[in-house]
C-alpha cells in the first residue's frame, strides 16, 4: 500500500470494483459504456448491446425496468430484482445525466444478495424469538422509563385479557388494583433510578384472587448504556409456595412431636407432665396452661399447671383432682364432653381468686374413641384461630396413644407394686409360718420319741415276762404294738429330717459328687449286696452345695431304685451333663417303673404309690429330695413307664445360692 494514499481511498476503490456501472442511451436502450467489473462478469465488452439483452436475454425491455421512468422525465429511479443470469439480487439505481446536449442514463447495480440473506435471517431470528417468548410459561413485558407498556409476550397478554398489539400505552393501573399498581410502579422507579434489578416473591391479584408469583425485573439500556425502560418476567409459584409452607409447617410440627415423644420416653413421671405442657405452650404461644388425665375412677387429675396458675390462684381448697360431677360447663369440660377442640377469644367468667383469663383453648385427648385427658391453654397475646385449633387437635391425636400407654404402664406399675407389697407380706407370713411349722415339727417329733421308746420298751418287757401265760392273740397284739411303734419312730425321724432341710441346713461348700456317690454306695452296701445290684456311673463333677443334703438326695434315689426293683437284679446308672449353666444329674434303673397318672403326685409329702406291706416307707423321701433340690436353686422330675424302669433327673446350678 502506498503510504501517500489514505485508507479510505482504498476502501472506496474496493467498493467501486465490486459494483456494476454502465451508461445507456435511453432512446436506443444501448449500452454506450461499461466499467471493468461489468465486463469481467460478462467476460466481454457489452458496449453497443441493449441492457435487456445482455442482463436478461430478452429482446425488449424488462417489465420491471426503471429506465422508462427516467426517460419519462424523472431525474432518477431505482428498482430491486433478482438477476437470473448472475443468480443474484441487485439493487438498480438509474440517474439522468446531460452529455453533449444529450441525456444519458447512468446506471449502478449493487449486489445485495448477502445483505438480503442477512435480512431474512434476522427476520427469521426475530420470528423465532417471538415464538420462543410466546411459548414460555412465564409472563414477559417491556416498559419505558415512565412505566408505560411497550410490548409483552402472548402469555402476559392472555393473563391481562388483552391482545399483544393493544398493550402499548397501557399502565399497571389498567390491570391491577390501585395499591398493587402503585407498588409495581414504585419498583420500576427504583430500578430506573438505581440501575439495580429486583427479584422477589410477591402477591399477585387476578380476578380478585390472590396468588404468589416470582418476579424478576431488570433495567433496559441502549447502546450507550443509558436506561430506557424496564423488562420484567414473572411466573406463578402459588402451588410451590403452598407446598413449601406445608413442608415448613410439617417440619415445625414434627419438631414439636419429636419433643413430645422424647419427653414421654426420657423424663421421669414426676416431671413429664410439666415438660409436655411447656412444649404445648411453646407451640401455641400462650402464657398459661393445664394438662390433665382421666384416672380409673373417671376423675380429671391435673398433676401439672403452669407455676403462675398454681401460685397465683387463690381459690380456697384448690386441688389437682376434679371429680366429674364438679366439672360444670367450663371450656375444658365441654371439649371433653363434645370430643372436640373449643376456643373462645373473650374474657372468661372465673371464680373469685382465680387468675384472669382473656382467651382460652381446650382440646380433649382421645384414644380409640375414649377421652383420656385434656389440654387447656390460655392468655395468648393474639386471638386463637383455626390454625391453633387444628395444630392442638393434631398434637392431641399424636399424644393420645403415647399418653394412654404411659397411663396403662403407670396403672400396671401401681398394681405390680401393690402386688409386690402383698406378696412380700404373704412371704413374710409364710416364712414365719414355715419357721413355726418346722419348729413345731422338730419339737413334736423330738418329744414324741420318748413316749414311743417307753411304749416299745414296756411292750418288749411285757412280752418277755408273760410269754408263757399269754395266748396267741395277745402275742399278735404285742407284735402289732411293736410294729406300730417302730413305724411311728421311722416316720418321726423322717419328719424330723425333712424339717431340718431348712432349719438345720449347712453353708454351701465345694463338693465332689463322685465322692458323694462313693459314700452312698458304702451306706447302702448291705442292700446292694443283698439284691445283687450293679451301680455304675460316668465321671461326675464338682460343685458348690450342702454335702449332707446332696448325700441325702443320692441315697434316697438309689435306695428307691434298690427297693422298687423287678425280678432281675437292679442295674443303676448315675450320669451328669452341663446345660445352660446347670448340672443335670440322672439316676436310671431297671425297676418296676411308674404309671403316668401317678407321676404328678410323686414328690408330694406322705403320698405313697404302694401299700406298706408291698414296700415299706413313710412317703417323705422324694418330698425331701424335692425340697433339697429347690434349696439349691434347681428342680427335680422323672421319666418312667410301668414295668420299664425309671430315670430321675435333678438340676443344680453350677454356682448355686441357697434359697432357704
Amino acid at each position: 500500500m502506498d503510504g501517500n494514499i489514505p485508507q479510505s481511498a482504498y476502501t472506496l476503490r474496493e467498493v467501486l470494483d465490486n459494483i456494476i456501472i454502465y451508461v445507456i442511451n435511453p432512446k436506443t436502450m444501448k449500452i454506450i459504456h461499461a466499467n471493468q467489473h461489468f465486463k469481467d462478469l460478462l467476460k466481454h465488452d457489452p458496449t453497443g448491446s441493449s441492457c435487456h439483452e445482455i442482463l436478461a436475454g430478452r429482446d425488449k425491455p424488462c417489465p420491471y425496468c426503471s429506465l422508462g421512468n427516467v426517460s419519462s422525465g424523472e431525474r432518477k429511479a431505482s428498482s430491486l430484482h433478482y438477476n437470473e443470469k448472475f443468480q443474484k439480487l441487485y439493487w438498480f439505481n438509474n440517474r439522468e445525466i446531460p452529455f453533449n446536449d444529450e441525456l444519458l442514463a447512468f446506471n449502478i447495480a449493487i449486489d445485495i444478495t448477502a445483505l438480503e440473506e442477512t435480512r431474512k435471517e434476522l427476520e427469521e431470528t426475530r420470528d423465532s424469538f417471538e415464538t420462543l417468548l410466546d411459548s414460555l410459561p412465564q409472563k414477559i413485558f417491556l416498559k419505558d422509563k415512565d412505566s408505560v407498556y411497550i410490548s409483552c409476550n402472548n402469555n402476559y397478554a392472555v393473563e391481562m385479557g388483552i391482545k399483544i398489539e393493544n398493550i402499548a400505552g397501557k399502565t399497571d393501573f389498567d390491570f391491577y388494583p390501585e395499591k398493587l399498581a402503585k407498588k409495581y410502579i414504585s419498583d420500576d422507579k427504583y430500578i430506573i433510578s438505581t440501575g439495580k434489578g429486583i427479584e422477589a416473591e410477591e402477591p399477585y391479584i387476578k380476578d380478585g384472587t390472590k396468588y404468589w408469583v416470582h418476579t424478576i425485573k431488570q433495567p433496559v439500556k441502549d447502546e450507550h448504556g443509558n436506561i430506557t425502560g424496564v423488562i420484567g418476567i414473572f411466573w406463578d409459584i402459588t402451588e410451590a409456595k403452598q407446598a413449601r409452607f406445608d413442608l415448613e409447617k410439617n417440619q415445625w410440627e414434627l419438631n414439636f412431636k419429636n419433643k413430645l415423644t422424647n419427653a414421654f420416653i426420657t423424663i421421669p413421671d414426676k416431671d413429664v407432665y410439666s415438660s409436655i405442657l411447656a412444649i404445648l405452650m411453646e407451640a401455641i404461644r400462650c402464657k398459661y396452661g393445664v394438662f390433665g388425665y382421666i384416672n380409673e375412677s373417671g376423675d380429671l387429675v391435673c398433676p401439672t399447671m403452669t407455676r403462675e396458675v398454681w401460685s397465683e390462684c387463690n381459690i380456697p381448697g384448690k386441688d389437682i383432682v376434679y371429680p366429674e360431677e364438679t366439672w360444670g360447663n367450663s371450656i375444658w369440660a365441654r371439649s371433653m364432653k363434645e370430643k372436640k377442640v373449643i376456643y373462645k377469644n373473650e374474657k372468661a367468667k372465673v371464680p373469685e381468686g382465680h387468675i384472669p383469663i382473656i382467651n382460652a383453648i381446650a382440646a380433649p385427648i382421645i384414644n380409640q374413641g375414649q377421652v383420656i385427658g385434656m389440654f387447656n391453654l390460655a392468655n395468648k397475646d393474639t386471638n386463637f384461630n383455626e390454625v391453633d385449633s387444628r395444630l392442638l387437635a393434631d398434637l392431641a391425636d399424636y399424644i393420645a396413644p403415647i399418653l394412654n400407654a404411659r397411663l396403662v404402664q403407670g396403672r400396671e406399675e401401681q398394681r405390680r407394686l401393690e402386688a409386690e407389697r402383698d406378696l412380700d407380706q404373704t412371704l413374710k407370713k409364710l416364712k414365719a409360718s414355715n419357721q413355726d411349722l418346722e419348729q413345731f415339727a422338730y419339737v413334736a417329733s423330738h418329744d414324741l420319741q420318748e413316749p414311743l421308746r417307753m411304749i416299745s420298751s414296756f411292750t418288749q418287757l411285757l412280752a418277755k415276762k408273760f410269754q408263757d401265760i399269754i395266748d396267741e392273740n395277745a402275742k399278735d397284739y404285742i407284735e402289732f404294738i411293736t410294729d406300730g411303734t417302730e413305724r411311728m419312730t421311722r416316720l418321726i425321724n423322717d419328719l424330723l429330717q425333712f424339717s431340718r432341710i431348712s432349719s438345720r441346713a449347712k453353708e454351701f461348700s465345694r463338693v465332689n459328687i463322685q465322692d458323694i456317690l462313693d459314700i452312698v454306695k458304702k451306706n447302702l452296701s448291705v442292700q446292694i449286696d443283698a439284691t445283687g445290684a450293679k451301680i455304675t456311673s460316668d465321671p461326675l463333677p464338682k460343685l458348690s452345695g450342702d454335702e449332707t443334703q446332696l448325700i441325702q438326695i443320692f441315697q434316697n434315689l438309689i435306695s428307691n431304685a434298690l427297693k422298687f426293683r423287678g425280678d432281675d437284679p437292679p442295674e443303676i446308672h448315675v450320669s451328669s451333663k452341663e446345660e445352660n449353666g446347670f448340672w443335670i444329674f440322672s439316676i436310671a434303673d431297671n425297676g418296676i417303673g411308674i404309671e403316668k397318672k401317678d407321676i404328678g403326685r410323686l414328690f408330694m409329702i406322705f403320698k405313697r404309690l404302694h401299700s406298706r406291706k408291698e414296700y415299706p416307707g413313710t412317703g417323705i423321701g422324694l418330698a425331701s429330695c424335692k425340697k433339697i433340690v429347690e434349696r439349691h436353686g434347681g428342680r427335680i422330675w422323672v421319666e418312667s413307664e410301668k414295668d420299664d424302669g425309671s430315670t430321675f433327673y435333678f438340676s443344680i446350678p453350677k454356682y448355686p445360692q441357697a434359697t432357704d
